[in-house]
């Protein structure tokens, strides 16, 4: 009976409808996977981002080498 229920319009831009949410993959791309892969990435960059701090003088000065 819950599926007999029209959605409006702004209900289903925000929220999707019910069909869309079951289907995970859209033309075999698992959008789940790929954005927990961009997390993950993120993540790591964030992770690494002292490193980076601390070997840019050492990168600049090999920059300026040149």
């Amino acid at each position: 009976m819950a599926n007999s229920r029209k959605i409006d319009p702004f209900t289903k831009m925000m929220f999707g409808s019910a069909k869309e949410e079951k289907e995970e993959t859209i033309n075999g791309t698992d959008w789940n996977q790929i954005l927990n892969q961009v997390q993950d990435i993120a993540s790591s960059v964030d992770k690494m981002k002292p490193m980076f701090k601390e070997l840019s003088p050492l990168l600049d000065f090999f920059k300026d080498k040149k």
